[in-house]
């Protein structure tokens, strides 16, 4: 009697990844990093093939760099190609092979409640971090007005100064 088990095709996959800040030293050590480090922890993805570039300076900032490494990979399934793009986020994900792919309606809620877990904890990082900002800039006007204060500027004065000191900083 002969076995009719169909092989599942493995995925092949490109994913690119990038990384921006500064310094560009830190930048270029974060891209050498990833490109080390990438899945070491998942056995069951094969790196095919990697690129990686320098970090070079963004056209709308003087202080910010960016780079980018690209892999080539071969997953079991698409569940582990899942995982990938959730855990390392990168900007682009391109599917090579097999042209058509079959999930299961478990698996597939299993991935979607895992993006939507992921997006809750994004949303509360931002919310978070609006409010931090929000008391911080807060903070910052009532100190700078008793500066302003104490050199001797009337209250509503101060006020207005410090306001618009606040304002004039570029990264608040």
């Amino acid at each position: 009697m002969e076995s009719t088990q169909s092989v599942k095709p493995k995925i092949k996959a490109s994913l690119i990844i990038e990384i921006a800040g500064s310094p560009q030293e830190h930048i270029d050590y974060a891209l050498k990093l990833m490109a080390e480090q990438f899945c070491k922890d998942l056995v069951e993805v094969k790196i095919l093939n990697k690129k990686i570039t320098s970090a070079e300076k963004m056209p709308q900032s003087d202080r910010v760099f960016s780079g980018f490494c690209e892999f080539e990979i071969e997953v079991p399934d698409l569940a582990t190609l899942f995982v990938i793009s959730k855990d390392y986020l990168p900007s682009s994900v391109e599917i090579f092979e097999p042209e058509h792919i079959i999930f299961s309606r478990e698996h597939m809620t299993e991935m979607f409640n895992d993006l939507s877990a992921r997006l809750h904890d994004y949303d509360a990082m931002a919310k978070t971090l609006t409010l931090q900002k929000k008391f911080l800039t807060e903070e910052l006007q009532n100190q700078v007005t008793e500066k302003i204060i104490v050199a001797g500027k009337p209250k509503e004065e101060a006020e207005k100064e410090a306001e618009e000191f606040i304002k004039s900083l570029k990264y608040l």
